[in-house]
């Protein structure tokens, strides 16, 4: 009976330090399991999220809950939040380092190595202690995934590297990202343009020569007034274009016909052409004409240069012109010049003057 009751203890005390043992084991896998989701504030930012995009750069960041010796970062990307696969094509082997900050990290002592795929392990062989604020890591040269969806990013850090080979698990997290196609805008800007003619005073210089008219022109009339044959007329107008054609615009210039008197006199067109302007005559010979300050009419932009004169024709020849689309209201100005010899029969010559604003788009 003695014998019973000593091997009866025995038992129970063997009994006693395996419940102590298996409880043990368990309460520091317990702490252990709950040490392993301390990092907190993850989030993965991806700079373009569109399937198949290249060359993007992955920003990620997480808080440290307290100062941890680490020697090793993993960012791995998978299809599920625990275990999973690389997301489809995605490409991790061509990443570079961009940045390391805060966290108590020292960037510089920190390497990206990554030839697995779908891992990002950023590494210190000395080891480095964190501390309990916020790190951000930059990383580009990833390709995404070629399937939209919901990815995670799975974050551990471990506090032992050994040639490469993380262990000894201090933190994890796991930050969800989205790969999704990008939304096609399209807006469409309607054509504009507006167009100006802005009288000129007298005694204002148009390509040389001075205005001479007593009344301002305005839009609708340019008042040469009286004109002998000691003293030529000229006026002037300022063209004002403003258009959003993204190739630029034309103002051609035409009259309604020779100026004539009701007696059906006429005072002769200037001999100048469009493309082979000239001088204009002095004073006391019959002749009427115009000029423009463009220098950038097709062919030779600046013919008219110098004081060059030209004949209106009914049909329209280029007085300004933008081979751009202007990037503010361009002014062309544009004169008129009269001359009538000593035997030029008296009365009021009239002719219509006519422009044609023309964007091109």
């Amino acid at each position: 009976m003695l014998f019973f009751q000593k091997s009866s203890k025995k038992r129970y005390l063997s009994l006693l330090v395996i419940i102590s043992l298996v409880l043990t084991s368990y309460l520091v896998y317990r702490v252990q399991a709950a040490r392993a989701d301390a990092l907190t504030s993850a989030y993965v930012k991806v700079t373009d999220s569109r399937p198949s995009a290249t060359t993007i750069t992955y920003v990620t960041g997480w808080t440290f809950p307290s100062t941890d010796s680490i020697e090793c970062m993993n960012i791995v990307f998978s299809t599920a939040a625990s275990g999973g696969s690389v997301p489809t094509a995605m490409t991790t082997t061509s990443a570079a380092k961009v940045s390391i900050s805060g966290g108590g990290l020292t960037a510089n002592n920190w390497t990206l190595y990554n030839t697995a795929n779908g891992t990002l392990q950023y590494e210190n062989d000395s080891g480095e202690a964190s501390t309990a604020t916020a790190i951000t890591i930059t990383t580009s040269g990833i390709t995404n995934s070629s399937s939209a969806g919901i990815y995670y990013a799975q974050i551990t850090t471990y506090s032992t590297l050994n040639t490469h080979t993380c262990s000894t698990a201090v933190d994890s997290v796991v930050a969800a990202f989205s790969i999704k196609a990008g939304q096609a805008l399209s807006v469409t800007v309607d054509p504009s343009l507006t167009f100006a003619i802005n009288g000129v005073a007298s005694s204002q210089s148009v390509n040389g020569s001075t205005t001479t008219a007593a009344t301002v022109t305005d839009a609708n009339t340019i008042p040469l007034g009286n004109v002998n044959s000691t003293t030529n007329a000229i006026a002037a107008h300022d063209l004002v274009v403003t258009t959003n054609a993204q190739n630029g615009y034309t103002v051609y210039a035409s009259y309604s016909g020779t100026l004539t008197d009701p007696s059906t006199n006429t005072i002769a067109d200037w001999t100048g052409t469009n493309g082979a302007p000239s001088t204009f005559s002095a004073a006391g010979t019959s002749a009427f004409g115009y000029t423009t300050e463009s220098t950038t009419l097709s062919g030779t932009g600046g013919r008219f240069s110098g004081g060059k004169w030209a004949k209106f024709e009914t049909w329209g020849y280029e007085v300004a012109r933008s081979a751009t689309k202007p990037s503010a209201p361009e002014t062309t100005r544009v004169g008129y010049q009269v001359g009538v010899s000593g035997t030029q029969a008296s009365g009021t010559y009239t002719t219509t003057i006519i422009f044609v604003a023309t964007p091109t788009y």
